[in-house]
């Protein structure tokens, strides 16, 4: 935690010093959702991709954190206009069909529904996210492949103890 909040630290500076710089709003956009500062974060997403809308790399940043939001049709929009940019960009080959998934998914759900929010990197955020969707169209989720076999309930009750947790360590720490 003391990494990150240097990183922001050096981050807000650099705005300071370069505010029209996308890099220095899509850096600062990763540390804001690290920690878990998501509507700042996604504020300083969208900033970076206004301001170098060529640049794959903020349209990723910003798709990960709309998905860490639980809209992932806001993520798959940003995740094709990176794909737009450049069509090879490792991420996306990784990233994109996981994102078209959950997406579809999503479409399923009631209207104004969120889709569930996982509180991992990007890497297993997505794996997760590829588990659910191939679990709900009666696929078999194979932990070979880097997926997890989890219930709904499981994610809920594992969300519930990570939520519990983290107010219990701030108040040990001398956080609050």
């Amino acid at each position: 935690m003391t990494q990150l909040l240097i990183f922001y630290c050096n981050a807000s500076m650099m705005l300071q010093i370069h505010p029209n710089d996308p890099k220095v709003h899509e850096m600062r956009a990763q540390v804001l959702n690290s920690l878990d500062r998501t509507f700042e974060a996604v504020q300083a997403a969208q900033q970076a991709v206004q301001l170098n809308p060529h640049w794959p790399e903020a349209h990723i940043t910003l798709a990960r954190i709309q998905l860490n939001l639980g809209e992932p049709q806001l993520a798959l929009q940003s995740y094709q206009a990176a794909a737009r940019l450049q069509p090879d960009h490792p991420d996306l080959v990784h990233e994109l069909p996981t994102v078209q998934m959950y997406a579809k998914l999503h479409q399923q759900q009631p209207a104004g529904s969120r889709a569930h929010v996982i509180r991992e990197g990007a890497s297993g955020r997505v794996a997760r996210a590829a588990a659910q969707a191939k679990a709900a169209e009666g696929g078999h989720v194979g932990a070979d492949a880097g997926e997890h076999k989890h219930s709904d309930e499981q994610f809920e009750s594992q969300e519930a103890e990570r939520s519990q947790q983290a107010p219990a360590a701030a108040e040990t720490s001398g956080h609050a």
